[in-house]
């Protein structure tokens, strides 16, 4: 797993956290008084990474972060499995930085700390051809997705 902005990875990556969470609104209680309810209200997610400072890059790193800060840049931000996976597992939404911090200790390495607020809606996708193949019936009807007919059962 790693954290892709605008389409290329942040390639110092030391660690990285996404967080979601939702508000719960209290409620009365239609059955008894002595309990609390809720509901659900709105959502918010924020991804926070973690990376090398002075690293030379060519993907993303702490400078194109601190513009994306300084302009108020709108991001597109994935909290995403490597591309050398065997399956995907892909959250991806808008954000904006809202953070970003920098750590230079004295006598180790230099890093830097984004937090990335989600702005607007998180989209997921998680890839399931797998379960798809595997949910074929033998006996389906077209359209056919692998056309077990031709295998030899033994």
């Amino acid at each position: 797993m790693g954290v892709s902005v605008d389409g290329n990875f942040i390639a110092c990556e030391i660690d990285a956290e996404m967080m979601l969470d939702k508000q719960l609104i209290p409620v009365l209680s239609r059955d008894d008084g002595r309990y609390n309810e809720y509901v659900p209200g709105k959502r918010d997610w924020q991804v926070t990474v973690n990376m090398g400072l002075l690293l030379d890059e060519a993907a993303q790193d702490a400078k194109s972060l601190y513009k994306a800060w300084d302009e108020d840049l709108d991001i597109i931000v994935q909290f995403r499995t490597r591309l050398a996976a065997h399956r995907y597992l892909i959250f991806e939404g808008k954000g904006l930085v809202r953070s970003l911090g920098m750590q230079v200790p004295r006598g180790s390495r230099s890093t830097a700390t984004a937090i990335i607020q989600g702005n607007g809606a998180l989209n997921m996708d998680w890839e399931e051809f797998m379960m798809i193949i595997n949910a074929q019936p033998f006996d389906a009807d077209k359209p056919y997705i692998v056309d077990t007919s031709k295998w030899i059962l033994k």
